[in-house]
């Protein structure tokens, strides 16, 4: 088997679609990870979430994210960190509903323009990889540039205090000279 991260927004990292297929292909299961891509695709931009609502379909955006991943032969399982007894029962709900070759060309288009959407909206194309760390000056780039892309990204009034609130921390971090 073979762990990837996939998702609607991370379709060329990792291994990428044709790594997938290429797995697939080879009789080697794949599991997914980040289906959300961290959280994010739950709470889209407003922009997004607007488009959602008008395709006319009536899913929730982890909905859509599942059945984006849920759609596709090669995806074997997929991962997801869940917090509550809603989240579970929501999870369990769409792969009740989910199945290979259901999403339609209308609603592959609405997740390629809510993908893009997304993509305008993310200042920094950081993969958070770690190569620029350990960062001599001590700063966590991956974190801040996360941060400014949560931020830029999210329409969610609790999720954007939240990271104002974690950069307000690291604002108050005195670095040895």
């Amino acid at each position: 088997m073979a762990q990837i991260q996939y998702n609607y927004m991370d379709t060329g990292v990792q291994a990428t679609t044709e790594g997938l297929k290429y797995a697939y292909g080879k009789g080697v299961a794949v599991v997914v990870m980040e289906p959300l891509k961290g959280g994010r695709l739950a709470n889209p931009p407003k922009e997004a979430l607007e488009l959602m609502k008008a395709s006319g379909i009536n899913r929730s955006p982890v909905d859509w994210a599942f059945q984006f991943l849920w759609n596709r032969l090669e995806v074997s399982t997929v991962l997801n960190g869940m917090g509550s007894r809603r989240m579970i029962d929501e999870n369990c709900a769409s792969t009740d509903r989910s199945g290979i070759n259901t999403l339609g060309d209308s609603e592959q288009e609405v997740l390629s323009k809510v993908a893009d959407i997304y993509r305008e909206k993310i200042r920094v194309s950081c993969t958070a990889c770690n190569y620029c760390m350990p960062c001599p000056s001590s700063v966590n780039i991956p974190g801040n540039l996360a941060l400014l892309n949560n931020l830029s990204t999210t329409s969610s009034r609790l999720r954007r205090l939240m990271v104002k609130r974690k950069y307000g921390s690291l604002k108050k971090i005195r670095w040895k000279d």
